[in-house]
C-alpha cells in the first residue's frame, strides 16, 4: 500500500496493541518498522484512516474487503476552487484550512489521494475538528 506525505493513518506494531491516528512521513529503509510517522515514531503496521476509522483505538483487525473498498472523494474540475488543508504539528494542532486552485496535477493529486480535498469550508473545517478530537484522545 502507498501512503502520501501527511496521509492520515492507522499505526501500531503488534496485533495486540490499538490503533492509533499518526499523520505519514515516509517509508525508511528498516525491515522491522518501515513506517516513520510526522511525529518522528517508527511503525511496523500501517493502514490508511479513511476507510478504517472505526478501528482506530481497538485492537480489531481489519478486513481485507474493507481496505479493497474503493474510497471516492471529490475530485475538482481544471481551475476549479476547492479547499485542502496543511498540517501544523501536534501542539498546534492538525490543520490551517486554504483554497487553492485545481491547476497542479502532482500536487493536487498528492493531496487528493491524502483525502485534503473539500468542496467546502465547511467540510474542511468539520475533517479538522474531527482529526484533532482523535488526536486529543490519542493513547499509547
Amino acid at each position: 500500500m502507498n501512503f502520501t506525505f501527511n496521509e492520515p493513518v492507522l499505526v501500531r506494531n503488534h496485533k495486540d496493541e490499538k490503533w492509533n491516528l499518526n499523520y505519514f512521513e515516509r517509508y525508511v529503509e528498516n525491515d522491522y518498522y518501515p513506517f516513520k510517522m510526522n511525529d518522528e515514531t517508527f511503525y511496523r503496521q500501517c493502514i490508511p484512516y479513511v476507510g478504517n476509522e472505526d478501528l482506530c483505538y481497538t485492537t480489531l483487525e481489519p478486513k481485507t474487503l474493507r481496505l479493497s473498498k474503493k474510497i471516492t472523494h471529490y475530485r475538482p474540475k481544471r481551475h476549479e476552487t476547492y479547499f485542502t488543508i496543511y498540517f501544523c504539528d501536534y501542539i498546534t494542532g492538525f490543520g490551517v484550512i486554504a483554497d487553492e486552485w485545481w491547476d497542479n496535477p502532482g500536487t493536487d493529486e498528492i493531496r487528493l489521494k491524502a483525502g485534503h480535498v473539500f468542496r467546502t469550508e465547511a467540510e474542511a473545517q468539520s475533517f479538522c475538528e474531527k482529526i484533532n478530537k482523535l488526536l486529543k484522545e490519542r493513547r499509547p
